[in-house]
């Protein structure tokens, strides 16, 4: 009998890293510090850095929640299944015409439901991670809901291509998969198109637009209209992240960008710069661009939190929130994100934290706490 999973998360981690620091490092690591209590998860990594010692490290870290599959132990030419995700004469392929992305979520997917009995799939890129404590509520309470597909919600380049659910997070019910036929290697038709932008393209044709749940870029800050984002106040997305090599930034093309008028040296001084400063104090970077300039003056209860960990001080910030709502509210969904995990079964800070959801416009996720209430 298959073991039940509620979530089960698969993540591709590319052979790049930033200088002497591993991606997985902020993307596992947020997956696993802000996931929600209880819940019933696994993390599947396909590594194309497998001869590295310090990935190898770093994923055994994880072993107990995380499950790690790898070219030199997959006969992937030996599996007719994917010969249709296969390609040829392309340049970002691996192991005779595969897609270094496509496939190994097909294979990952494979290893999922072959081995457990998984209720919903979410996908996350390496250089994509959740920003704050119980980023999959509102992801689970939509898909139990009747949503068919949610995450990230990829409009920023529809100068040149539809807007779509992008997989740096995609959460669809494996059920949904089975009934729509979805493949995660299937080769995008026109090629200009993204990875599993068609389960966008095939949800919407089946269930109608309502059935997608789109988390939507809400930076308070920004740096690039593409780069960096903050997207539902639950995810962030690097962009091109994965692709830095030595701390450079390699490729800064992103669709659209000859019509935003972008200039490539001013790309790459912001991708490079925005990598440097991810790196150093990830938290402070995502509140950055989660509550932009406003942010320093948050940061001492931030600060106050960390230095006096403890239920009465959280008691007292979640007072201090309650009476900063009606002045500022993002400023009080702020202090309420860092007593989430202490307090989250508290009536009292749950009828606040619906308030400063609502406030702000986080209303789908507003309905998924009220439901906590009842």
């Amino acid at each position: 009998m298959k073991n039940f999973l509620k979530i089960a998360i698969l993540i591709v981690n590319g052979r790049h890293n930033h200088k002497e620091r591993l991606w997985l490092e902020i993307s596992l690591g947020n997956i696993v510090r802000y996931i929600s209590d209880k819940q019933q998860y696994r993390v599947f990594v396909w590594n194309h850095h497998s001869e590295s010692r310090e990935v190898a490290r770093y994923l055994e870290s994880y072993r107990e929640v995380a499950e790690v599959l790898d070219e030199k132990h997959c006969d992937i030419n030996g599996n007719p299944s994917l010969q249709a995700g296969k390609m040829t004469g392309k340049p970002v392929t691996f192991a005779g015409g595969y897609h270094v992305h496509r496939t190994p979520l097909q294979i990952l997917y494979d290893h999922v439901v072959s081995r457990y009995n998984a209720d919903i799939i979410v996908t996350l890129d390496s250089d994509a991670c959740p920003v704050r404590y119980g980023w999959d509520i509102p992801l689970v309470s939509a898909l139990d809901g009747g949503i068919r597909l949610a995450g990230i919600w990829r409009d920023e380049m529809s100068q040149a291509i539809e807007p779509y659910v992008h997989p740096s997070c995609l959460a669809i019910k494996a059920s949904t998969i089975r009934e729509l036929g979805l493949r995660f290697d299937r080769i995008p038709d026109p090629v200009c198109e993204d990875s599993l932008s068609h389960f966008t393209a095939v949800v919407r044709e089946h269930y109608g637009p309502g059935a997608i749940y789109p988390l939507r870029r809400n930076n308070a800050l920004e740096f690039h209209p593409v780069f960096n984002g903050i997207y539902g106040s639950l995810f962030y997305h690097h962009h091109f992240g994965t692709r830095n090599a030595g701390g450079r930034t390699k490729f800064l093309k992103s669709f659209g960008y000859r019509m935003r008028r972008e200039a490539m040296t001013e790309n790459r001084l912001v991708m490079d710069g925005t990598t440097e400063m991810l790196f150093r104090d990830p938290d402070a970077f995502f509140n950055l661009l989660t509550y932009g300039n406003g942010y320093g003056r948050l940061q001492l209860y931030e600060n106050y939190q960390k230095a006096f960990p403890s239920r009465f001080r959280s008691y007292r910030l979640l007072c201090y929130a309650r009476r900063l709502a009606g002045t500022d509210p993002a400023g009080s969904f702020f202090l309420l994100t860092l007593i989430h995990h202490e307090l989250q079964n508290s009536p009292r800070f749950l009828q606040t934290y619906v308030l400063a959801c609502e406030a702000i416009g986080l209303t789908r996720e507003a309905g998924a706490y009220r439901t906590r209430l009842k």
